[in-house]
């Protein structure tokens, strides 16, 4: 019983961790996104 529960916090730790990771990686895929777009107005204006 207490081994399976052990195990239990550990998927969850691992479910949280995953999540903010995902939510990271969003973030910085957003920022590259927007860079890339500025990159490109940059250059129609010159």
């Amino acid at each position: 019983m207490g081994y399976s529960e052990k195990y239990f916090i550990t998927l969850k730790q691992i479910a949280i961790l995953n999540s903010i990771y995902a939510e990271d990686r969003t973030k910085v895929l957003i920022e590259i996104m927007e860079n890339q777009k500025l990159e490109k107005e940059d250059v129609r204006n010159k």
